[in-house]
């Protein structure tokens, strides 16, 4: 009786010890701390962009929401595009094409602040739609309580390339003036395991 008893605690021990284990790591924090194999910082928790006022455009068609494809979005918090933006955006193109055959699950976006009054803005956007037509150019709503510049701002006070998944939820960031390679990494990992977009 007492052999079937010690079987009967070993098995519920078996059991319950990594259980007991999740537990610990989860209520300790310690699983914040242990590396991740992307290059992109995680945005935890993500932000949701259809919680905000976001329109563009790109060749004439009016953007709604950034949901349906996975969007590289360049946050450029300055009203013009001086020559790291004019970097990082010809990066972007050249990463996007080297995605091969996702190509098409992917977009190009780019945002700023939306004042309009600025002659820098103008040349910006001439620039970007000259230069960089399939380019996606987005303007957030001005309201301070759905305004999206606001929010990224939040992360940066200069220019940095955030990833919204299909669901319309920004999930990563990169620094500007990033490493090519390391972005592109990371995208092909996502769009490997991504069942979404």
């Amino acid at each position: 009786m007492n052999k079937n008893k010690n079987y009967l605690i070993i098995i519920i021990l078996i059991f319950s010890i990594p259980f007991l284990t999740a537990y610990f790591i989860l209520q300790s924090g310690i699983n914040e701390n242990l590396g991740t194999s992307n290059y992109g910082k995680i945005i935890s928790p993500p932000i949701n962009t259809n919680n905000f006022k976001i329109i563009g455009s790109s060749k004439s068609t009016e953007i709604k929401t950034l949901d349906k494809k996975w969007t590289i979005l360049y946050f450029n918090n300055d009203l013009s595009c001086n020559s790291i933006c004019k970097e990082d955006i010809y990066l972007l193109k050249q990463i996007h094409t080297a995605l091969g055959k996702d190509i098409h699950r992917v977009q190009r976006s780019y945002i700023t602040d939306n004042t309009k009054s600025s002659n820098n803005w103008f040349n910006t956007m001439h620039f970007l739609l000259e230069n960089y037509p399939d380019l996606i150019r987005l303007e957030a709503n001005i309201d301070q309580e759905t305004n999206f510049i606001l929010k990224l701002k939040e992360f940066t006070n200069t220019r940095k390339i955030f990833l919204v998944d299909p669901l319309g939820n920004v999930i990563l960031m990169w620094p500007s003036q990033f490493n090519g390679k390391q972005l592109l990494k990371d995208l092909k990992k996502l769009l490997k395991h991504s069942r979404i977009g």
